[in-house]
């Protein structure tokens, strides 16, 4: 049907040892929890966001801190002493449910290369950050955190608004690709008492722009496809977390990604979004593709970013139906629609 993907960004990939794709989708929100921060205005929020998550899951929270290397030495010294002290006396004052007591890590060195590498060090399975609008923060932080999302499989977390309960309406934006069928299993795991609008863009050849008459049935076959497909494919992870199909709804709407996401959004006000984006070592230094730095810059609500694997050749996977069976397989991402 020539379906437009949702969310197909090309991202290059750095040489960071983290935990294989299965292994940080099995561990999201199941272990340790890194929640990064700069010691901003908003510095309540992720930390708070992310404490409710390790205490919804049993998890170890560990707040990072990084100054940066490019100061002098003893200028760094100083700024670590006095990060170590505001950071205690900040966490002191926040209820940190039950989850336990965070660990409390100050390091000098490369922002985005310390935060994965203490994710790496602390086997986490979710890293979480606060978020900053473009206009605020400027370049340089959606730069460090585009570094950080497309150098690890591990979910991250940005944190938009302060946390009042669980997440409970979650928008995903979802096409056959396995970036964002992962992103989705990450979310589900993070937030499986919440309810779930599942939303696909699609465009439709040109020749069938002349026979409107055969639009909406094309569309209402293809929902319905859709739908049945994406139950199927969540399954597992309905009886393992003990929901039903219905906590899921999905929508397949016509247009642009990034404009019928925005759409979805604006209507049903989500308080996390979830964009699975590819991955390719293909084009080396690559930005996040147009959805994903768009959310990450201006979010609307916390988003959930997960970046998917590789093929054995190099290029990230998706996942097509075949005409015969309706079966689901994957092709590289080269070859998809």
């Amino acid at each position: 049907m020539g379906d437009r993907v949702l969310a197909t960004e090309q991202l290059t990939s750095h040489s960071r040892l983290l935990p294989p794709v299965d292994e940080a989708l099995e561990s999201a929100g199941a272990q340790s929890i890194l929640v990064a921060t700069d010691l901003s205005n908003d510095f309540e929020q992720p930390i708070r966001r992310a404490a409710s998550l390790a205490e919804q899951h049993g998890s170890q929270l560990t707040v990072l801190h990084v100054v940066d290397r490019q100061l002098p030495a003893h200028t760094a010294a100083q700024l670590e002493a006095g990060a170590r002290e505001e950071l205690r006396t900040r966490l002191g004052s926040l209820p940190m449910l039950d989850a336990g007591p965070a660990q409390v890590v100050v390091a000098t060195g490369g922002i985005a290369e310390t935060i994965l590498d203490e994710a790496a060090r602390r086997d986490c399975g979710l890293i979480v950050v606060g978020a900053h609008h473009m206009a605020a923060a400027g370049h340089l932080h959606c730069c460090t955190m585009e570094r950080v999302i497309q150098a690890t499989h591990l979910p991250v977390l940005t944190v938009q608004t302060a946390p009042t309960a669980r997440y409970q309406n979650v928008l995903a934006a979802v096409d056959f690709s396995q970036a964002s069928r992962q992103a989705l299993h990450s979310a589900l795991r993070l937030a499986s008492t919440a309810h779930f609008r599942c939303i696909h863009a699609y465009s439709l050849p040109l020749s069938l722009w002349v026979r409107r008459k055969h639009r909406e049935d094309l569309r209402r076959k293809a929902s319905a496809n859709f739908t049945r497909m994406l139950q199927q494919e969540l399954a597992s992870d309905f009886a393992r977390l003990c929901i039903g199909p219905s906590a899921i709804s999905c929508l397949f709407k016509e247009g642009h990604p990034l404009d019928v996401i925005d759409e979805e959004v604006g209507a049903s006000k989500p308080d996390l979004l979830v964009l699975g984006v590819h991955d390719t070592k293909a084009v080396p230094g690559a930005p996040l593709g147009s959805v994903s730095s768009a959310f990450l810059n201006f979010p609307p609500c916390d988003v959930l970013f997960r970046r998917g694997p590789l093929s054995a050749g190099g290029q990230p996977m998706c996942y097509n139906r075949t005409s015969a069976t309706g079966s689901v397989r994957p092709t590289p991402a080269a070859h998809c629609p």
